[in-house]
């Protein structure tokens, strides 16, 4: 299994940059194995840095070896067609 941490980088107090290191996911052996053969590299999202920081994609490059990239910008996100979903709604019961 590997453990997805986020490579962004930031300054502290003393103005020092310190790498963030939250753990973003967890992915099993296959989930790294299909990435070797997968075009869509997946993205995740890091609720503690910068909003503008957050997004970091993984997947192996030529050599195969795998890279964690920290995207410049915020990715863009088609949803498909055929995508169908259904609304959930919660309610909280008073008195």
């Amino acid at each position: 299994m590997k453990a997805i941490k986020c490579k962004n980088l930031y300054k502290d107090e003393n103005g020092k940059q310190i790498e963030c290191g939250r753990m973003l996911a967890i992915l099993t052996d296959l989930q790294v194995d299909i990435l070797k053969i997968d075009t869509e590299k997946p993205v995740f999202r890091c609720p503690k840095c910068h909003p503008e920081d957050r997004w970091l994609e993984i997947g192996y490059d030529e050599s195969g070896k795998l890279i964690f990239k920290v995207l410049e910008k915020h990715p863009e996100f088609k949803p498909e067609d055929n995508l169908q979903y259904e609304e959930l709604e919660i309610i909280t019961q008073v008195g």
